[in-house]
């Protein structure tokens, strides 16, 4: 037998003179009951929840897991569960299309108007931030556990054609950085070059590409690959 319990917390907010409702947050919880086994019958009760209604944070989703069953001598206890682990996860974003030393009245050289512009500088943003935090323990008394990251990525324009990327990953629980990175991406007339920088990891290290914008099979590559990742393609 399985059993499910969905619940939906929300609240009415004016906004304006009408009125709306806002979705807090949304947990769900499910467990099953094995009429077959002669012990244990009870399995692991999961929990996940998240929420979108935070200002500016994008997304905070988490879980728990517990068990229904005392530790030590495995006897049942299903009015007071034993938490086993627990997981957070939530994720930070702000963006905007002025940098800190543009000037919005400014056209690039050699445009003589707005409407010269290219789609990307008209409407891609000029810098972005983001934070990520995860958090999460398991384990009960000497197995416990617990481990704490958070990753910052920024990416602004330098000039309409150059972007700079950083990346830091880093470790609250040991106080230690674990890899960051540095990556200045150029176009150039039908080309596009990239400079990088890895200075802590196991993949650190430095190099460069360049291709041909529309063939990125067309290139010359240090190796980029090797210590490239996904947050430079963000």
């Amino acid at each position: 037998m399985s059993f499910r319990i969905n619940q939906v917390f929300q609240a009415k907010v004016k906004d304006g003179e009408k009125e709306k409702n806002v979705q807090l947050v949304s947990i769900n919880s499910n467990f099953s009951y094995n009429l077959e086994n002669e012990t244990r019958q009870l399995s692991n009760m999961i929990t996940t929840f998240n929420s979108s209604a935070l200002p500016i944070i994008s997304s905070l989703t988490g879980s728990m897991s517990h068990t229904f069953y005392n530790l030590t001598d495995s006897t049942q206890q299903f009015w007071s569960p034993q938490l086993l682990s627990f997981t957070l996860r939530t994720s930070f974003r702000i963006a905007g299309n002025k940098f800190f030393f543009d000037d919005i009245n400014e056209l690039p050289k050699g445009k003589e108007s707005k409407s010269d512009l290219t789609p990307d500088y008209q409407t891609g943003s000029s810098w972005s931030f983001t934070a990520d935090y995860n958090y999460s323990e398991s384990g009960v008394k000497d197995n416990w556990k617990r481990s704490s990251f958070v990753s910052f990525n920024l990416s602004f324009k330098l000039t309409p054609s150059t972007t700079i990327r950083y990346s830091q990953r880093y470790d609250i629980s040991k106080n230690l950085t674990i890899n960051n990175s540095i990556n200045i991406n150029r176009k150039i007339h039908c080309w596009t070059g990239s400079l990088y920088w890895v200075p802590k990891g196991t993949n650190r290290g430095f190099g460069f590409k360049l291709f041909v914008t529309q063939l990125p099979e067309i290139k010359l590559d240090n190796n980029y690959n090797t210590f490239t990742t996904q947050t430079f393609n963000r």
